[in-house]
């Protein structure tokens, strides 16, 4: 096997390399700096004191109580406004909490669900753990409130039940007043009948010779 000739061991700058690792090191300080800066531009809500329980600095997460009316404006003419104006005067979907405009309701959604948001509200991305208690009483009110559903439906159906035989009490009231219209309508017909074949039976006792029946 040749051995390789003019084999030199490499040598490295130490110097050029604390070099770059400082200026690394200023960078990196100076991000961080910026975030810092930004964070305190966003005005993000001042956090609750450390207790040192573990608990969350801001409040726990919980379920929107609200509609976010994404479709509001469907149907609508809007005037768009060009991209040097404010983000509330543009098209798509404003969020006044932090500022921001979106072009699509997905990206709208996921905002208002993510973390920046949220912080902005002054919300962990926590959830807060449920006891025992809190599930009881969590399915006491679903319980009640499914009562009271099935106590609308039922009064609902009442309703509909009573409202119907009312039209149909109506119906029948009509439809015996048409029947007695009718039969009035067959007799005053059969006394016309008879009134008009009176002269004919007169005519027929004037021909044999007499003067009435009676």
């Amino acid at each position: 096997m040749k051995s390789a000739a003019n084999v030199v061991r490499k040598t490295w700058d130490t110097a050029e390399y604390a070099k770059k690792a400082a200026e690394r090191k200023i960078r990196e300080e100076q991000n961080e700096k910026s975030k810092k800066t930004e964070k305190k531009k966003m005005n993000f809500p001042a956090l609750k004191p450390d207790t040192g329980s573990g608990a969350p600095r801001r409040e726990y997460l919980s379920a929107r109580d609200t509609d976010l009316e994404i479709d509001e404006n469907i149907g609508k003419k809007t005037l768009q406004q060009g991209e040097g104006e404010a983000a509330s005067a543009q098209g798509g979907f404003y969020c006044d909490t932090c500022d921001m405009n979106f072009k699509d309701s997905l990206s709208f959604v996921s905002h208002k669900n993510g973390k920046k948001h949220q912080k902005m509200l002054g919300v962990s991305m926590v959830v807060a753990k449920s006891s025992l208690t809190d599930v009881k009483s969590k399915f006491a009110l679903l319980k009640a409130q499914k009562d009271l559903d099935d106590a609308g439906r039922t009064r609902a159906i009442e309703d509909r039940m009573r409202k119907r035989q009312l039209e149909w009490e109506q119906d029948e009231e009509k439809k015996k007043l048409a029947r007695r219209n009718a039969k009035k309508q067959k007799k005053e017909r059969e006394r016309n009948e008879n009134t008009e074949e009176i002269p004919e039976d007169d005519e027929m006792m004037r021909v044999m010779g007499f003067s009435s029946f009676k």
